[in-house]
């Protein structure tokens, strides 16, 4: 309450996981194959990662309530909003290897 720009949470979170991405892309350009496999380890992790969260915590969540607790210990965290840029990484990095094809 109060706040004025309540919202810029999701610039930091962006922000945060932006600087990891030129670390991958060079990380895929020396060692594509291995990168794949830690990409979709970071996958399977941040959706393992969600789930115990919400279960640990006893985070409820639903399309009508939200709950604060969802928004602190969840929702504006980054490392539970990594995988979605994980997953666009690995599409652009299938689409730039078959694109010719």
């Amino acid at each position: 309450t109060g706040y004025c720009t309540l919202h810029t949470w999701y610039l930091t979170v962006e922000f945060q996981i932006y600087l990891f991405i030129p670390a991958l892309l060079f990380a895929y350009y020396k060692r594509p194959r291995f990168t794949k496999v830690i990409l979709l380890g970071s996958i399977i992790l941040g959706v393992l990662l969600t789930f115990v969260t919400h279960f640990v915590n006893e985070i409820e969540f639903s399309m009508y309530y939200r709950t604060n607790k969802f928004h602190s210990e969840y929702y504006n965290m980054p490392q539970y909003r990594f995988f979605f840029i994980i997953v666009g990484l690995l599409l652009g990095i299938n689409y730039h290897e078959h694109r010719s094809q």
